[in-house]
């Protein structure tokens, strides 16, 4: 009697304990699952942030739709940043290219903002400048067509101040426009395949347009209008770089021009063409 009542007993505890150990284990399957309570402190033995917002910060630059990578070092890199137009338009003509009796505006007066009456070259001029401090900050030589609102010359007197300083990449920055109001979006174009003008440097501007392009759709979030190649601007022919023409928006467009004249806006373009930037040199 004794021994069936010491065996019972014995039983009954390897039950019990058995029991607390599923128990034991289900909690934590659960707390596993549901992760760490509000308010916790982020693990960062990763160095990741596990709860990323879009929008945040990243190299001090707002990105709006996604979060930028950590650019590289861009040290011995020469960039040549072109704000587009000007406040002193000049309508007298320039060969497209060298040797050519197709003759292009200098510099045609550009557009302004439907709804806020905004001037193209002075977006132009505010987003060249953000990003020349971006690709500074990342170790970058950068020079500039103009720092202020007027330019004396065309296309091939800007393409020369990339020439002179043996820049590696000329970036045009500039606006869009259409008589179509609804029309929207980013794209960039390069220079056509000309021989003599621009075969030395087709391929790369080519491979920059297209890593400039997706960056900037995927960071603004903006409408893809795609990557165009083009013999009309004297910029692409007179170049001894690789060159990108960066449309950034439409000032035609009401919901595109309220951004593009905001500060914060502007800064999301710079470092979106940061990204593209670094992209190409880096990849």
């Amino acid at each position: 009697m004794n021994n069936s009542a010491s065996g019972r007993r014995r039983r009954k505890v390897f039950l019990l304990v058995v029991a607390a150990a599923l128990v034991a284990a289900l909690v934590a399957a659960l707390l596993i699952i549901k992760g760490p309570a509000s308010g916790a402190a982020p693990d960062e033995s990763s160095g990741l942030n596990p709860n990323p917002v879009a929008g945040t910060q990243t190299n001090g630059a707002a990105t709006g739709a996604a979060s930028l990578p950590v650019t590289h070092d861009l040290s011995g890199t020469i960039i040549c940043l072109d704000p587009a137009h000007a406040s002193n338009p000049d309508t007298d003509t320039e060969p497209a290219g060298p040797g050519s009796s197709n003759m292009k505006a200098k510099d045609p007066a550009g557009t302004k903002g439907v709804s806020t009456g905004v001037d193209d070259f002075t977006v132009n001029l505010a987003i060249a400048k953000d990003l020349k401090g971006r690709l500074e900050a990342q170790g970058a030589d950068v020079v500039m067509t103009r720092a202020g609102d007027t330019f004396d010359g065309g296309g091939r007197d800007r393409a020369r101040v990339a020439n002179e300083a043996g820049a590696d990449l000329l970036l045009i920055v500039d606006v869009n426009a259409a008589e179509d109001k609804s029309v929207q979006g980013v794209s960039t174009v390069h220079p056509a395949l000309v021989y003599g003008w621009t075969d030395d440097v087709y391929k790369k501007s080519n491979t920059a347009a297209l890593m400039i392009q997706s960056a900037m759709v995927k960071m603004l979030g903006a409408t893809n209008q795609w990557t165009s190649e083009s013999t009309d601007y004297p910029e692409f022919n007179w170049s001894n770089s690789p060159v990108v023409l960066a449309k950034v928006g439409y000032l035609t467009n009401p919901d595109e021009d309220q951004k593009l004249a905001s500060a914060g806006y502007q800064k999301q373009v710079a470092a979106a063409l940061l990204y593209g930037i670094d992209d190409y040199f880096t990849k």
